[in-house]
């Protein structure tokens, strides 16, 4: 059942499609299997766990079917 959550997120990551949903649903994801395996070196497990946040934080790139659905979002940082 993991398995088939993992690749699907995988997929919609990859084309972009419903980008931060599919973001924090792999991090959720990502901790059910770290607290379910109890893997030996969990750095790998954190590390895509960071992954996953900035996603979901940054949201799809430029070239993504959310940019196409959606429109592009572009961040601004003003000077103080």
């Amino acid at each position: 059942m993991l398995f088939i959550l993992a690749l699907s997120c995988v997929i919609f990551l990859y084309i972009g499609l419903l980008t931060w949903i599919v973001a924090i649903l792999a991090l959720i994801e990502e901790g059910v299997f770290l607290l379910v395996i109890h893997s030996a070196d969990p750095f790998a497990g954190i590390l895509t766990m960071s992954l996953c946040l900035s996603v979901s934080i940054l949201g799809a790139g430029a070239y993504s079917v959310d940019s196409l659905f959606f429109g592009r979002r572009r961040v601004v940082l003003s000077s103080p």
